[in-house]
């Protein structure tokens, strides 16, 4: 599986079990599912900003090939 769909199903539980912790009274877990929604979100935004600097990169060779080739 891609990554983002991996960060968005980690984000997916770290909502539920926050959840669960508030309806529980549970502090801890309810700390752990912000942890684990947080660390998932960042996750995300790596593997969109590398799938940005890929396309960047793709584009830049793409406009040299293009000069070599006039």
């Amino acid at each position: 599986m891609s990554e983002k769909f991996d960060a968005k199903l980690d984000q997916l539980k770290g909502s539920a079990k926050e959840i669960v912790g508030k309806v529980t009274g549970d502090k801890e877990i309810q700390a752990e599912g912000v942890v684990e929604k947080t660390v998932a979100k960042a996750k995300e935004v790596v593997a969109d900003v590398q799938d940005a600097a890929t396309g960047a990169v793709k584009a830049v060779k793409e406009a040299l090939d293009k000069d070599d080739n006039a």
